[in-house]
């Protein structure tokens, strides 16, 4: 089983949703994997292993597993849980890097579970005569093709097509092989076809070129003649196919890409980078819009692309993607933007509580007084307070200054955040102030829209609702109502991808609504779920929350 490593798979929660996909594909595994949640951060070793345990029953007696590209992986957390593969006999890890392996990588092969093998992976002379052959060139001798590219492939295919398109054996022979790909690139472009060699300096700072998306930097009206261009040139060699379910894209090799960059701003080109940033933006490719604004330093652009990207990595729980690219931009272009501040705290919430409401906090600094963001900051903040409760003067300013907010303005978007902070603010940071008509309105206002994923600003935040409410009705109300409210969310709280402490803190609350009952299926079910979870996800604390409730 092949899969190939790229700097997202850093991220557990990236790597590890399509790891599991791949499992599901390649064994027909159709359920019962577990899913990673962000109370699984810091213990990847340990997922792995419990990810691994349940897809054995599927998996074939002998498997070998390669990861490819493993330069990209810089995270040691990561590296340590690709090498539980190796715990087992069965299970060959073979790992495939330009660069030297991790030490976690190295301690494998000390110790007996992993065998490193260096591969000359260069090009014999005779090797190189049947390349040129292939490629419809006459050599009578590879040695000097061999010594002129250094058995590389991809220069090997360029001077092979400089050969073909030049019919002369001599026009590469001037090049040292040091600057082998750098000079026959070079002298390819000279020769190409002016279409071809404009799409190449024109669109190299595509990271993927689909016909559309060339079109566009080029201005192209004629899309036939984009694609007959691209297939050009991957008949060439200079580009690769890749079927996609609705169309074709083509991905010029890395050192084709990174050639063409370099020649393209020799030549006067490099004003494109620019067109094509603003092509993928447009496109909503937004993560590799933001990676070119980062490299070519326009900062504006880039933090103004990133806010729409922390929206995304928020939602899938991709928190470290997003911190990854927030260190690309100066922290002082990024403070300032209340919207972005926002969403870095929506995808830090149940990862670190206290740097989330910090984020928050930014948001409400940096937003205008009387905004509606000013407000949904003010709400996250007091609701970011259930999680880690601490300095009481610190919940009761934010308490009012949220009530201050909900004064000023009336928010259109997430809206139920506002009711959400009212009960919180209210109920559990204020609990001797509780205002019950307007938690009663809050109440109605919330439960219509409780289980609509869209209505909040991320998981997280829709299943703290849940538990909230279930605490609040059992408190303030009756248990049996209570008690149905948990039967309508208890999907939420079932969901092996939300938080694994709100799910366990969920059944606590649940189990809170069968107190004192003798003879509960029910309160013994909450418990077995508690424990369960509490072993699941590393969360001692949830047996002493459970300890506290009157049982039986």
């Amino acid at each position: 089983m092949w899969y190939r490593l790229d700097e997202r798979d850093n991220d557990p929660a990236f790597f590890f949703a399509n790891w599991s996909a791949l499992l599901r594909v390649r064994f027909d595994l159709q359920s019962g994997l577990p899913h990673f949640s962000d109370s699984a951060r810091g213990r990847e070793s340990e997922f792995m292993q419990r990810l691994l345990a349940a897809a054995a029953p599927c998996l074939p007696r002998s498997l070998i597993i390669v990861f490819d590209d493993a330069e990209q992986l810089q995270s040691a957390r990561m590296h340590a849980a690709i090498t539980c593969i190796a715990a087992r006999e069965e299970r060959r890890l073979v790992v495939i890097s330009r660069l030297p392996p991790p030490s976690s990588i190295t301690a494998l092969v000390a110790s007996g579970d992993c065998a490193l093998c260096h591969l000359d992976l260069s090009f014999s002379a005779q090797d190189c005569v049947r390349l040129a052959t292939a490629q419809q060139v006459k050599l009578h001798s590879g040695e000097d093709l061999r010594s002129l590219t250094g058995g590389h492939a991809a220069s090997l295919v360029l001077a092979c097509e400089v050969m073909r398109s030049t019919q002369s054996r001599e026009s590469v022979a001037s090049a040292g092989a040091a600057g082998a790909h750098g000079f026959l690139l070079a002298r390819l472009l000279e020769v190409l076809p002016p279409a071809q060699r404009e799409l190449l300096l024109r669109c190299c700072w595509l990271p993927t070129l689909e016909p559309a998306l060339v079109a566009k930097v080029l201005e192209a009206a004629d899309a036939e003649q984009v694609r007959a261009t691209l297939d050009a040139l991957a008949d060439r060699g200079l580009l690769i196919r890749h079927r996609l379910p609705a169309t074709v894209a083509f991905l010029p090799h890395d050192l084709v890409a990174s050639g063409s960059q370099t020649l393209s701003r020799q030549l006067g080109y490099g004003s494109f980078a620019e067109r094509c940033a603003q092509v993928l933006q447009e496109h909503g490719c937004y993560r590799e819009a933001f990676a070119l604004w980062a490299d070519l330093e326009r900062t504006q652009q880039a933090v103004q692309v990133l806010e729409r990207l922390a929206q995304n990595f928020a939602k899938a729980r991709q928190s470290d993607l997003l911190l990854a690219a927030v260190s690309r931009v100066p922290r002082s272009t990024v403070e300032p933007q209340p919207g972005l501040c926002f969403w870095i705290g929506q995808a830090l919430l149940g990862v670190d509580e206290l740097e989330a409401r910090a984020w928050f906090c930014k948001a409400y600094a940096a937003a205008s007084v009387g905004s509606e963001l000013r407000l949904l900051a003010a709400a996250c903040v007091v609701f970011s307070y259930l999680q880690c409760a601490r300095g009481l003067s610190d919940r009761l300013l934010w308490a009012e200054r949220f009530q201050v907010e909900c004064e000023r303005v009336k928010p259109t978007i997430y809206s139920q955040l506002v009711p959400l902070a009212q009960i919180c603010a209210r109920y559990f940071l204020a609990p001797g102030a509780v205002d019950c008509q307007r938690a009663e309105q809050a109440l109605r206002e919330i439960l219509p829209v409780l289980q609509d994923g869209d209505a909040w600003p991320s998981p997280h935040f829709q299943l703290g609702a849940a538990l909230v409410l279930v605490d609040y009705v059992n408190g303030f109300h009756d248990s049996e109502q209570a008690r149905q409210l948990a039967l309508m969310t208890e999907k939420l709280a079932e969901d092996p991808s939300a938080s694994g402490v709100l799910r366990g803190r969920w059944w606590v609350e649940r189990a809170w609504c069968y107190a004192g009952e003798p003879d509960s299926v029910m309160f013994q079910r909450c418990l077995s779920r508690i424990e369960a979870l509490a072993v699941e996800h590393g969360i001692p604390s949830l047996r002493f929350q459970a300890l506290s409730i009157p049982g039986p």
